[in-house]
């Protein structure tokens, strides 16, 4: 059975709002790990073609592929014999991870992203390096052509925020909460926020004056308000 709703217009003023339901905030949480933002973007990834870790060998040789998780052990190498340098390192997601390996001449401008401790897009041609064993399965080896804060690429999709509130969370203490941080990062990107009643009904209070910035100080703020999973991007 769908959810009744109802639309209408909202500015949160923290007194009035407290009509509503007058129960103490709870269920507050910390910071995310990146595991926790990939899931959150996942239907993003979808529109910006981010294809698993998984999926890469299955892949033709030299296909341009994306591939969106963390960097783990970066690494600088010189080769003596030419004097040419690289550097290399692993990126993991949902799914697992793989190799991946950035040329002498990109190094200087991947190098920032890659060792920032962020969510990346990494984009390239997918690998499949010789080895020596010639039965073993050859793993797919990404050669980076650029890099992307992955914040960045999911704001250039999202067009609104909706941020859903229990009955039992919303207090006054809230609304002063979600306003504050609502002030504090002003943008292009409208927010909705959707009031959840015991009685099953739900309350669209559309924000028709505040739009923000869909960063990931954002996105955070308003998680540790509202918690885990209520925090949407459309």
């Amino acid at each position: 059975m769908t959810q009744p709703r109802f639309h209408v217009n909202f500015t949160i003023d923290c007194e009035a709002t407290q009509g509503y339901i007058d129960d103490p905030a709870r269920g507050l949480r910390g910071a995310r790990g990146y595991r926790d933002v990939l899931e959150r973007y996942g239907q993003k990834l979808q529109r910006l073609d981010i294809v698993s870790t998984k999926e890469l060998s299955s892949c033709e040789p030299w296909t341009i592929a994306k591939v969106a998780g963390m960097v783990e052990n970066y690494q600088e190498k010189l080769f003596r014999s030419s004097g040419s340098k690289a550097a290399f390192f692993s990126i993991e997601d949902l799914n697992g991870r793989i190799q991946a390996k950035v040329r002498g001449d990109k190094i200087e401008e991947c190098v920032a992203l890659l060792r920032s401790g962020t969510p990346v897009i990494v984009t390239g041609k997918v690998s499949f390096p010789q080895t020596e064993e010639e039965d073993g399965e050859v793993e797919p080896t990404l050669l980076v052509d650029s890099v992307e804060p992955l914040g960045t690429a999911v704001q250039r999709v999202t067009r609104t925020i909706n941020v859903r509130v229990s009955g039992e969370l919303a207090s006054t203490d809230i609304w002063k909460r979600l306003r504050d941080v609502i002030e504090e990062h002003p943008g292009s990107c409208e927010l909705e926020v959707l009031l959840s009643l015991d009685s099953g009904v739900e309350v669209s209070l559309g924000l028709d004056a505040a739009k923000v910035s869909p960063d990931e100080l954002l996105l955070g703020a308003l998680e540790r308000i509202v918690g885990n999973h209520c925090v949407e991007l459309r």
